[in-house]
């Protein structure tokens, strides 16, 4: 596998496994299709109109897509650009290997990998809101 194809492997993943999947499970406490844990959410929820609800689910999506950037750029700090560690780690390295590949080393700006003709446009199965 090349580079580009580890890159757009981490990619794809990310993009299914964490974005796709806040985002449906997300989505399902809006509709009310979820487990009773989450049933006084969902009620709150119910009393909203149609054009509130469309512009939670945007926030939602946008929320996702922030944790999932600065989560990105927070391995990108580290390695790259040598910010310092949590004290927690005790000085140990940071480091995202894919197929013994790190993926920070392969892209020019790991976060930016996201966005315009990226990761989820590429591999999410679900949309961007409009900006």
């Amino acid at each position: 596998m090349n580079n580009q194809e580890v890159l757009n492997k981490f990619g794809q993943t990310l993009m299914r496994e964490v974005r796709d999947r806040s985002i449906r499970e997300l989505d399902r406490v809006m509709t009310g299709a979820t487990p009773q844990t989450r049933a006084e959410m969902t009620a709150r929820l119910s009393s909203l109109n149609p054009e509130q609800i469309s512009a939670v689910q945007d926030f939602m999506v946008m929320a996702v897509d922030r944790v999932l950037f600065c989560t990105l750029d927070m391995l990108e700090q580290h390695e790259t650009y040598g910010s310092p560690l949590p004290e927690w780690m005790d000085g140990t390295e940071m480091k995202l290997l894919v197929c013994g590949e790190d993926v920070v080393q392969l892209s020019d700006g790991l976060a930016g990998e996201l966005f315009g003709d990226g990761w989820i446009q590429k591999f999410s199965q679900q949309p961007e809101p409009e900006r």
